[in-house]
């Protein structure tokens, strides 16, 4: 099932015509000058070394292709373009969100109490009218203490466009209906250190808060299954350091950046 991870990445390279350097398992992308660093099995302490802007993952590359290369496609632009000032907001269920959210955004689908589709308005493409191209995701409010006042904070969950296309403005129109709709005092969420430095939601009016601990967890060196840390000491089937270090391989992401909204901001 193992694949050489470096002859796969320079495949995808190679196919879209992308010039690039590499050392090592670090590739620099001349344009957009872009770095990616790709995480193998077999050299797994090469996550904890010099940052790149993207971190790939063998296991995700095997198990994610399409959700991967899609959201690299993003990132090198190489998608097509549908303008979120041609599309209408409509609130939808949590069926329609995960099957959405299933196939375009590498985390899947997660537990929400607000769900927003962005669905075009004309044909564009090979996209009908009315069909559904991100969906973004909020929580319920909670109260918390901010500077002696109590405010009532949101999370952004998740936000995701369709695969092979960049909704340019989308994720700025459904921020603004929500906000429109739900008038938060504050909106919270985490960009992904794997992914970038959170720069959309910078230009969203979000301020950076802190960054997270990366999060360690154990992959399967057959299935690439990941698997928990708690829940891989817990099985029975691999209760002793030996039997764990020969099946599986500890890998640690990069952690999260955690970004702030609050009102005034945008006043």
């Amino acid at each position: 099932m193992h694949f050489d991870f470096s002859s796969e990445f320079r495949k995808f390279l190679d196919n879209l015509n992308i010039e690039y350097s590499e050392k090592n398992s670090l590739f620099n992308i001349s344009k957009p000058a872009i770095s990616v660093r790709l995480i193998k099995l077999n050299n797994a302490s090469e996550s904890t070394v010099e940052r790149a802007n993207i971190t790939l993952y063998e296991d995700e590359w095997y198990t994610k292709f399409p959700l991967i290369s899609n959201r690299l496609l993003a990132n090198l632009g190489r998608q097509n373009t549908i303008f979120a000032r041609n599309c209408t907001i409509q609130q939808v269920s949590a069926g329609e969100a995960r099957c959405f959210l299933d196939r375009n955004h590498i985390l899947g689908f997660t537990k929400s109490h607000y769900k927003y589709g962005l669905f075009t308005t004309k044909r564009i493409g090979d996209m009908k009218n009315g069909e559904m191209v991100a969906v973004a995701m909020f929580s319920a409010p909670r109260p918390m203490e901010r500077e002696g006042l109590t405010v009532q904070s949101y999370e952004w969950v998740r936000y995701a466009s369709i695969a092979n296309y960049r909704v340019v403005g989308g994720m700025g129109k459904l921020m603004s209906y929500f906000v429109e709709s739900q008038s938060p005092d504050e909106i919270m969420t985490y960009a992904d250190k794997d992914w970038g430095n959170g720069d959309v939601y910078r230009k969203l009016g979000f301020v950076y808060q802190c960054e997270t601990e990366p999060i360690e967890f154990f992959v399967n060196r057959s299935s690439y299954e990941r698997v928990s840390i708690k829940k891989l000491l817990s099985a029975q089937k691999c209760n002793t350091q030996e039997q764990i270090t020969k099946e599986y391989v500890l890998l640690r992401n990069q952690g999260n950046l955690k970004f702030l909204w609050r009102f005034p901001l945008t006043n």
